[in-house]
């Protein structure tokens, strides 16, 4: 079970804070009432965007002949790295794209908060990858 986990966090992590934040956007009326600063989450979600491109230059750059990244792409690390990034962009393009035609705050503020949790991830892989790979 904890394989499984590890191997398909980028999605399982996602789908489960997906249904919290749907619950309890249903159910406290607190949530419903607030006023999101849209214009500043576009902001934050595009420096992302050039976060993970960033990442996907820097782990391109990584030497792949050495033992670590051996065992980074044998126990499928590489692949849980590179769906979290493309996740990742995609979550934050659509609510980039969302904001443009207008959709309500609350569905492009779960996008954005969707494209970060992906992000978190491909910041703890590119640090692995930068810090354990000797």
């Amino acid at each position: 079970m904890k394989n499984f986990i590890k191997q398909y966090c980028y999605c399982i992590f996602p789908s489960i804070s997906f249904i919290i934040l749907i619950i309890i956007y249903y159910k406290i009326q607190y949530i419903k009432d607030l006023k999101y600063d849209v214009s500043t989450i576009i902001q934050i979600a595009g420096t992302l965007i050039g976060f993970i491109v960033t990442a996907i230059t820097i782990y391109a750059s990584i030497p792949k002949n050495t033992d670590y990244m051996r065992r980074f792409i044998k126990h499928q690390h590489e692949k849980v790295f590179r769906r979290s990034i493309s996740l990742g962009i995609i979550f934050l393009s659509i609510c980039i794209l969302l904001w443009l035609i207008a959709v309500p705050e609350p569905i492009i503020v779960l996008s954005f908060l969707l494209g970060l949790e992906e992000t978190l991830f491909s910041a703890y892989y590119l640090y692995r990858l930068c810090f354990d790979n000797k």
